[in-house]
């Protein structure tokens, strides 16, 4: 919080706290820009001067990123915040962040987004190499790469992970490369027993520090949209589909060069598909995603037919019709109106326009309550009939985590009192 009688006039101030981590640190030095409005675009990093809610006098002042913009506000958010800022309008706006003072050093905003995507971007390419040689087939799924290949430039923020898809007959040996390119595999179940009554793992996770910055892999045995935490779940969608979409997008796919190195991606249709279906695990949530997506439709030419034909075949029309009603409301796309008459959900349409009416694209949930939406949404969402759906909670895997989930409810309350 800065207290000043003109913060108009500030050019440079100490940022406090970890709501921008790992991008500034608490204590880092931002110094700022003024920047036309209609010039601010989306992943800038501002500062914002903003009231406090109704009932509290005086006003905030903080330091976060660009998710979303219209005409007249943006929407921003801190990176480790779950909830957005609300929105910003042009007389909320100090400046942007241009460069920022750590310690000693100074160093720009862009500069340190190139450092960490051009250190990522050289163990991505470290794995690909060792993979390839090992002849293990393999598909990327999204991350650097195909932002590298999209947009043509370094991102402008931090990237997280990298997703690629390999046959589960494979596992073994790319647990074995990894580890030897100093990977460590790191086990994100809810508790040791969930992660033992699991009968499958459709995703391991693998991180490595580079000079400070970590570095996730992620590798997928199937295509990953429903409940990692609960394996297979067939009383919701039936293996036997998710196994051949799997196979379906291990075979389709196409090799674009970056920077002078080949990447298989999926194909354009099974990239949009995968990419719905990732906001769908996700809840519908994460501006970024939308952006990315966005950027896709806009840039190639795509066959929605055949997207439609894909979604009816595989029975996803319940996943990713919202998607594309949100990049329509948000995004200014214009689908045609059979392809979204094609997707749309007979059943679960009710339920499809309740849940959009309440969503926020932009804000984010604890991991418990997302891991409890994202259940909801499937169970609501599943093509199953409503007989089979039931079965699932004799499932031992979910029976343990609604008793975990509700033990843990319990503790939190009593810890609050």
């Amino acid at each position: 919080m800065i207290k000043v009688a003109n913060i108009s006039k500030i050019s440079a101030f100490k940022t406090y706290g970890e709501s921008m981590f790992p991008l500034l640190w608490d204590g880092d030095v931002v110094y700022l820009a003024k920047k036309r409005f209609d010039r601010i675009a989306v992943n800038d990093i501002v500062c914002v001067r903003k009231g406090l809610p109704a009932g509290r006098q005086g006003d905030r002042i903080f330091t976060h990123r660009v998710v979303y913009k219209t005409d007249k506000y943006l929407i921003t958010k801190g990176e480790n915040n779950q909830t957005s800022d609300g929105k910003i309008y042009p007389k909320n706006v100090i400046g942007v962040v241009y460069k920022i003072k750590r310690g000693r050093n100074e160093f720009s905003i862009d500069d340190l987004y190139l450092i960490q995507s051009t250190l990522y971007f050289g163990e991505i390419v470290k794995v690909k190499r060792t993979l390839e040689k090992t002849g293990i087939k393999f598909v990327f799924l999204k991350g650097l790469p195909l932002h590298l290949y999209h947009e043509g430039k370094h991102p402008r923020r931090i990237y997280a992970d990298c997703d690629i898809l390999i046959s589960p007959k494979f596992f073994s040996r790319a647990k074995t490369i990894l580890r030897k390119l100093g990977f460590k595999e790191f086990d994100s179940s809810l508790s040791e027993t969930l992660g033992r009554l699991k009968n499958k793992s459709p995703e391991v996770n693998f991180l490595k520090i580079v000079k400070g910055f970590p570095i996730f892999f992620d590798i997928h045995l199937e295509v990953v949209f429903m409940m990692t935490q609960l394996g297979e779940l067939n009383a919701l969608y039936p293996q036997s589909l998710l196994n051949s979409l799997s196979g379906k997008f291990l075979r389709e796919k196409r090799d674009v060069s970056v920077w002078s190195h080949k990447f298989p991606i999926l194909s354009s249709e099974n990239l949009l598909i995968y990419l719905a279906l990732h906001l769908y695990h996700h809840n519908f949530k994460g501006a970024y995603r939308y952006d990315f997506m966005k950027s896709i439709i806009s840039k190639e030419q795509q066959n929605f037919s055949k997207i439609a034909k894909l979604a009816k075949e595989y029975k996803l029309m319940n996943f990713i019709y919202p998607v594309f009603l949100i990049l329509q409301k948000y995004y200014g796309l214009n689908f045609d109106r059979d392809f979204l008459n094609d997707i749309r959900p007979d059943s679960s349409f009710a339920r499809v326009r309740k849940m959009l009416y309440k969503l926020n694209i932009f804000d984010e949930e604890q991991r418990i309550n997302s891991g409890i939406e994202r259940f909801k949404n499937l169970f609501y969402l599943s093509p199953e009939p409503f007989f089979r759906k039931v079965m699932v909670f004799l499932d031992k895997q979910v029976i343990y985590t609604i008793i975990w989930v509700f033990l843990n409810r319990v503790k939190s309350i009593k810890m609050v009192r």
